[in-house]
């Protein structure tokens, strides 16, 4: 992601430092760099430690996991979104997620 993605994203976080969505921006931009364990760091520690039924956070998790080479972790986080079944567009991600091969 373009540093002035990532600028932007920051900015928003200083201003509103608990933006789940720029967060999460964030660790996809980590993603988009190949920075794995950067994005489940950045998942867990700074919206999952706070909110853990943030079930996009859950499913961005699982998929960081997935791409990070641990398949079978990523189960966790993806199977959780899936049966609390409370944000259709979280269990949609989920459900994508576990059915792709990485």
């Amino acid at each position: 992601m373009p540093s002035v993605a990532r600028n932007i994203l920051e900015a928003l976080l200083e201003a509103n430092p608990s933006e789940s969505g720029a967060v999460i921006g964030l660790a996809i931009a980590d993603l988009t760099d190949k920075k794995f364990d950067q994005a489940i760091s950045t998942l867990q520690k700074r919206v999952l430690d706070k909110d853990p039924d943030n079930d996009m956070a859950l499913a961005f998790l699982g998929m960081s996991m997935k791409m990070a080479g641990r398949a079978a972790e990523s189960e966790i986080p993806l199977d959780r979104v899936i049966s609390r079944n409370a944000d259709m567009q979280a269990v949609a991600l989920a459900q994508s997620i576990k059915s792709e091969t990485v």
